[in-house]
């Protein structure tokens, strides 16, 4: 089939119309014929999309990627693909593989209530190993204060003994006086 350097225009018009058999039929041409127009693996990206091929779209993208990497509509194009992709492959599902995915979720579900809990006790433990550490802080402490308490009563002690040196040398200077008084009337 001969195609001209339009066929991309003329395939959008098919693939408007609804006709994409058409419109797939002469993008495969056109890129046949003009291997280097980036455009047209755009048009049959988009034709394999409508038809539901989200992976020969996908792979579309890429090879028209590889002629024109910084080509929006491409980047654009497989964003497209990328979600009705994720959409499509939620919506079509097999009653069998909505069962294993519940189960899946359940699974997840239950793991994550087991990482709660785990976290939950290994806080548990955390608050206890804290509270340990406080009181034992507090015993600490209760201790230098008994400790600073038995210096100070030490020192009392001390300042008593001191006093009472001092009582005892104000006594001896007072008996010396006394003698010298008493050596002084002899």
């Amino acid at each position: 089939m001969a195609v001209s350097a339009t066929f991309a225009i003329e395939a959008n018009a098919l693939l408007e119309a609804g006709d994409l058999d058409g419109a797939i039929a002469l993008c495969r041409a056109g890129i046949d014929e003009f291997p280097a127009f980036s455009t047209g693996y755009i048009m049959l990206a988009r034709a394999e999309m409508a038809r539901g091929n989200f992976n020969e779209a996908s792979r579309l993208i890429d090879i028209g990627m590889t002629i024109s990497p910084r080509n929006q509509g491409m980047m654009r194009l497989q964003e497209e693909i990328s979600k009705a992709y994720t959409i499509t492959e939620h919506e079509i599902m097999l009653p069998e593989e909505a069962s294993i995915e519940e189960a899946s979720i359940e699974e997840a579900s239950i793991e994550e209530a087991s990482i709660e809990e785990a976290s939950i006790e290994e806080a548990s433990i955390e608050e206890a190993s804290i509270e340990e550490a406080s009181i034992e802080e507090a015993s600490i402490q209760e201790a230098s204060i008994q400790e600073a308490t038995t210096e100070e009563v030490a020192i009392e002690e001390v300042a008593t003994e001191e006093v009472a040196i001092e009582e005892v040398a104000t006594e001896e200077v007072a008996i010396e006086e006394v003698a010298t008084e008493e050596v002084a009337i002899e």
